[in-house]
């Protein structure tokens, strides 16, 4: 059986890795809209307009963070139970991602080649971040689980 974190962790976790192939932002150059390019091509590099837009392929860790969850989540099942030390990992494996994207988000503007701007984010990012989010809160339901005692079954009654 699932624990109640991995119920909450591993869609979560769906959700961010969806999101990393979906749009994340929107260019425009000299104020004419171009295309949106997704977290994928941020990671990997593309091409807009002619002009090269260097990748961040430390982002690829987004994404491997969503198929780790979803790794310990098929294990935990398997297993039966989750322990305290996934339930801290859940949270570390939430937290990597969202601080990656954070410290990213500051540079994608400034990786932009010249006349190429961001002109919105859009809900691919926020559905990444969004997807972490709930691999967070899956880890803290895992450890709230975890450090409840078991029950032993009901004999006789």
């Amino acid at each position: 059986m699932l624990s109640k974190g991995y119920k909450v962790a591993a869609p979560g976790a769906c959700v961010a890795a969806l999101c990393f192939f979906l749009p994340w932002f929107f260019v425009s150059c000299s104020g004419q809209p171009v295309r949106s390019f997704s977290g994928l091509e941020f990671a990997t590099g593309t091409e807009v307009n002619g002009q090269r837009i260097s990748g961040s392929p430390e982002l690829f860790l987004v994404l491997l963070c969503s198929l780790v969850v979803l790794t310990l989540a098929y294990f935990a099942w398997r297993r039966g139970h989750a322990t305290t030390v996934e339930g801290v990992t859940l949270l570390g494996l939430g937290t990597l991602p969202l601080v990656l994207l954070w410290l990213k988000s500051f540079d994608a503007q400034s990786n932009m080649p010249s006349g190429l701007q961001i002109t919105e984010i859009q809900y691919g990012f926020w559905g990444t971040i969004l997807g972490n989010i709930i691999v967070m809160v899956g880890g803290a339901l895992n450890l709230i689980e975890s450090s409840q005692p078991s029950l032993p079954p009901n004999e006789g009654g």
